[in-house]
């Protein structure tokens, strides 16, 4: 799967045709965590930064690539399976992940790939879709991959 992300990324930026040819949009924006399963044992809520860049190959699809920053705060104490109480430590978050998109109207459904690197290093699987209101993007994307999973929420301000 990593061979894949990376041939197709690689693929992408080095089309034949220039990026400036494409119609591109960034956008800047705020994202709340919600953790889900056992991860929702051990952390709170968070909360992130995330900065997009989307390149419109035709009409009706595009690719995104999006960075993140994002922490998730430990809860105090949990029991382990023996009875110890034991501490999680918070999370901090980078990321860098790309993929494709299908543009609906006002709609944006798609799916991401990439690496999420810092406190925790894995490949990522985030599907996702995205309402655009003019200078606002409002989504949501799903972690279910790897040990810690977690629903997000973000509100973007698209320049």
């Amino acid at each position: 799967m990593k061979k894949i992300i990376v041939t197709l990324t690689f693929l992408v930026i080095t089309q034949t045709f220039s990026f400036a040819q494409l119609k591109t949009s960034s956008s800047f924006g705020f994202r709340y965590i919600m953790p889900t399963d056992a991860t929702a044992d051990a952390y709170d809520n968070g909360w992130g930064l995330t900065g997009t860049s989307n390149f419109d190959i035709i009409p009706i699809l595009g690719i995104t690539v999006v960075g993140s920053w994002s922490t998730l705060s430990g809860k105090d104490a949990l029991v382990d399976d023996q009875g110890n109480i034991i501490y999680a430590n918070d999370l901090s978050i980078i990321g860098f992940t790309a993929g494709p998109y299908i543009k609906l109207g006002f709609l944006d459904l798609g799916v991401k790939g990439g690496y999420y690197f810092d406190d925790i290093h894995e490949w990522v699987i985030l599907p996702f879709a995205e309402i655009d209101f003019w200078k606002i993007s409002i989504g949501g994307e799903y972690k279910a991959t790897e040990d810690v999973k977690w629903f997000s929420a973000y509100l973007n301000y698209n320049f």
